[in-house]
């Protein structure tokens, strides 16, 4: 839509005039890596714009917890197979990708943080757009560990726990 271009353009521009901040204040060319993660675009009373460094998302954060969690809070035995990801819109989607059926030849994988074998996943029903067809793609390779809940927000999560066998029904 002329909408959508019109976003896609300022946003464009945005980053651009970004850039050359970055170049006054004497940051090296390429020195700051930026992803664009849009939401809720659909409802332009909703549309959420994240501009973050590259490496600063959900997914990183879940990962450097799962690494981090027993020196810094104590949470000894926690493991891969004990998180649940929950989420709706574009944000949230690097959590999901660290999901995956295929445990085989993962330790790479482990170890780079892209996957965490065994952990589970719930996109609730009121997920925007953008993130019902990154999962329905998602789907053939995350069937077992990322469900599509029936239910919005927290009743999903609850729907999810139920189905992965977490809680009694």
């Amino acid at each position: 839509t002329s909408r959508a271009r019109s976003t896609a353009a300022a946003l464009e521009d945005f980053i651009t005039v970004l850039r050359a901040r970055l170049v006054a204040e004497n940051v090296p060319e390429g020195a700051v890596s930026q992803a664009v993660v849009c939401s809720h675009f659909q409802d332009p009373t909703l549309a959420y714009v994240d501009i973050v460094p590259s490496l600063a998302n959900k997914g990183a954060a879940t990962t450097w917890l799962l690494r981090n969690g027993d020196v810094h809070f104590g949470w000894n035995g926690f493991s891969a197979t004990d998180v649940l990801v929950c989420g709706d819109s574009g944000n949230d989607q690097a959590m999901f990708d660290l999901l995956h059926d295929d445990h085989a030849a993962e330790d790479a994988a482990v170890a780079a943080g892209t996957r965490l074998p065994g952990a589970k996943g719930v996109l609730v029903s009121n997920a925007k757009p953008e993130m019902l067809r990154y999962a329905e793609s998602a789907l053939a390779q995350r069937a077992a560990s990322l469900h599509l809940a029936e239910s919005e927000a927290a009743s999903g999560i609850m729907e999810a726990l139920t189905h992965f066998g977490w809680i009694g029904s």
